[in-house]
């Protein structure tokens, strides 16, 4: 009984993960009509990824792009200090 309820919750955890994850692309949807540009300009960069971060002190979204020879984690933590706060990102 108790292995049927762990594996409930974690199909359930699994499934909110999934619900949150895809509110938040909504969100970004609604709020970043600039995505495909920055995509776009990710590739022509030669970007491996692209990290949409917020600036809450101003309010604004911006990208930051990791080139090939960059580690993606030490990107993210470097997106995660004071007011920024990394949304979501992209593999290129």
């Amino acid at each position: 009984m108790q292995i049927y309820i762990i594996h409930k919750l974690y199909v359930l955890q699994k499934a909110i993960r999934y619900v949150l994850e895809l509110y938040k692309l909504f969100y970004l949807a609604k709020k970043m009509e600039n995505i495909p540009v920055w995509l776009s300009d990710a590739h022509i960069k030669g970007a491996s990824y692209l990290i949409v971060v917020l600036d809450a002190s101003k309010n604004i979204y911006f990208p930051v792009y990791v080139m090939p020879n960059e580690d993606i984690q030490t990107k993210r933590r470097e997106c995660e200090n004071g007011t920024w706060t990394r949304i979501t990102d992209f593999k290129i």
